[in-house]
């Protein structure tokens, strides 16, 4: 662990997201006391359908 101490972690993050219908895609380490962390909707908490892929529904 480096040298900054928080209550918030990578855990607390997690939890609130998948709380709130969200889940995490990527983590980024940073640093010893940084990392990033991307989340995303679940498919099923979506307002709209994701769309098709264009590269499997373009002509050949």
């Amino acid at each position: 662990m480096g040298g900054h101490r928080s209550d918030i972690t990578d855990g607390v993050v997690r939890a609130e997201a998948l709380r709130l219908g969200l889940v995490d895609t990527k983590v980024a380490g940073i640093d010893d006391d940084w990392s990033g962390q991307c989340v995303v909707w679940r498919v099923r908490n979506r307002r709209t359908p994701h769309p098709p892929d264009r590269a499997a529904t373009s002509d050949p």
